[in-house]
């Protein structure tokens, strides 16, 4: 199936992004490259959720806000895939081992820090036990993937951005928090994929 991209990442784009993404355009040619995982998996009463993370205050622009679990690419990782699974693995501590059916995501640049970021997507056959890096994760914040796909959690919200602003931006809102900006432009895609499946 043909990954719908920009298309369906756009719909949780914040607005003014592509005009940031544009006057980046030369900074992007020489981006940090990172990957995440979207992983889904069983809660114990057997319903689908999505793992997301929340990450620890620091000085930098994604301080405390919800992610998948993932990072920068290092010299030794074979491949980008590669950083996905160690930085899950060092993150949340689910190995490589655990994680089945992967596959790729489409690519998407993140102006602020500079990342162009490579997700993928994978499944887990059972209720993981997270092991926590106390160093750069609060916590976990799964959401349902039935609430996902019906969009009754979806909304605007008021964020200071990193250039200054604030804007309302489209947002995902579960359990006091809010997922927007890349994370929420990358779920919008894979959501798009289940609903061309439906």
């Amino acid at each position: 199936m043909a990954l719908p991209g920009e298309k369906a990442q756009v719909l949780m784009s914040p607005p003014g992004r592509k005009q940031l993404a544009l006057l980046s355009r030369r900074k992007k040619q020489v981006a940090k490259q990172a990957a995440v995982f979207a992983l889904f998996y069983p809660s114990p009463t057997n319903e689908t959720l999505l793992l997301l993370i929340k990450r620890k205050p620091y000085k930098g622009v994604h301080s405390s806000q919800i992610s998948f679990p993932g990072g920068k690419y290092a010299e030794s990782d074979a491949s980008l895939l590669q950083t996905a699974y160690r930085e899950t693995y060092e993150e949340v501590g689910i190995g490589h081992d655990l994680i089945e059916d992967v596959f790729p995501m489409s690519s998407i640049y993140i102006p602020p820090s500079n990342f162009n970021v490579q997700p993928y997507v994978g499944w887990l056959k059972k209720t993981p036990s997270f092991q926590l890096c106390s160093r750069e994760v609060e916590q976990v914040v799964s959401i349902p993937l039935a609430l996902l796909n019906n969009g009754s959690i979806v909304g605007q919200h008021k964020v200071s951005t990193s250039y200054g602003i604030d804007v309302e931006v489209p947002c995902f809102r579960f359990q006091d928090e809010i997922v927007w900006g890349a994370t929420a432009m990358m779920i919008s895609e894979i959501l798009s994929l289940f609903r061309k499946t439906d």
